[in-house]
């Protein structure tokens, strides 16, 4: 018999209104859920604890829909009535610190006294360490604060709380290889993919790394971006990426064809587009990158982005722009 207070069917509903993009209903089915939520989480010594609000899963989930449709003050007022709720609730520290380090450009501070927080409070519950939690700070150690040292103990702090942790290995790898840190970069990569062969976020980022290294290999580096396209062909972001490697070397052609499949498998993916275009800019035609521009432009534009289609097209007009400057040069 299903129970009204179980918060999984309205989290269920909800992720499959927002597949179909009608965020609407996915929303009312969340309030929904909150509305009737009861939850009890069960601590490691068998003591039953109760929330002290609604559903704190439902909550979160309800902060990241509205950061998702742009209504970040509202996001953030969730997150924190999600952590109120259940001050172990890992997720909801973890998306208010990336909400006010990423949307509201707050600095490394603010985001460590949120984590800080969640690792303290699991700590209370008598919870183990969460691996989300230092993942994510790392992260966020690496690219707000520029502490690598700081961001390699965090990511062994997760590993250790997981040592399965593709996220974590896939993170450590990508900082490894920006610090050109190779071999380390490429056994994080390889420790990922032990225990997760079809990760292609973590070819994808492998590859990346095998056509930046100076000994690097070309004959890795595509068949790492074809077992990635095997995974999942629908992958815009590794067609992209794999586009740009051959059109480095000199097969405009293929690269073409690649992108062309991006923009097949994914019209709102603004990133291919603009390398389709500026690729045309360079070994193609001025009225074909232009064509492609406007197309990108087209299918990115966000409702409520006026004339312009928002944040997601910034990139195609800055692209389009330094086309006319350099025909205006011509």
């Amino acid at each position: 018999e299903m129970d009204p207070r179980d918060g999984r069917a309205y989290l269920g509903l909800s992720r499959i209104a927002q597949r179909r993009r009608d965020f609407v209903y996915a929303k009312k089915c969340l309030r929904t859920g909150i509305s009737n939520s009861f939850s009890r989480q069960e601590r490691t010594d068998g003591a039953i604890v109760g929330d002290n609000g609604a559903n704190p899963f439902l909550l979160q989930a309800l902060g990241c829909l509205e950061e998702r449709v742009g209504n970040l003050a509202e996001a953030e007022a969730l997150f924190v009535e999600a952590a109120k709720s259940r001050p172990s609730h890992a997720a909801a520290w973890v998306s208010l610190a990336q909400l006010r380090t990423r949307k509201f450009r707050q600095g490394a501070r603010a985001g460590r006294v949120c984590y800080q927080t969640a690792e303290l409070e699991l700590q209370r519950a008598g919870l183990r360490p969460s691996s989300y939690v230092y993942t994510a700070w790392a992260a966020m150690e690496y690219q707000k604060a520029s502490d690598v040292r700081r961001a390699r103990e965090l990511f062994e702090k997760a590993l250790k709380a997981d040592p399965k942790c593709s996220a974590a290995w896939l993170q450590l790898g990508v900082m490894e290889a920006d610090k050109e840190n190779w071999e380390r970069a490429q056994e994080c990569f390889e420790s990922a993919l032990k225990n997760d062969q079809r990760n292609a976020r973590v070819l994808q980022a492998y590859a990346i790394m095998e056509t930046k290294r100076p000994d690097g290999s070309s004959r890795t580096a595509i068949e790492l971006f074809e077992r990635a396209l095997k995974v999942n062909p629908r992958d815009a972001g590794v067609l992209q990426a794999y586009a740009l490697f051959v059109a480095k070397l000199g097969d405009i052609d293929t690269a073409r064809d690649l992108l062309l499949r991006g923009t097949t498998v994914n019209k709102r993916h603004a990133p291919v587009w603009q390398a389709w275009g500026v690729l045309e800019t360079r070994y193609g035609d001025a009225d074909d990158a232009r064509d492609i521009f406007q197309q990108g432009i087209w299918a990115c534009a966000q409702s409520g982005g006026g004339q312009s289609g928002g944040r997601r097209c910034a990139r195609l007009w800055q692209a389009w722009g330094v086309l006319e400057s350099r025909e205006a040069a011509g």
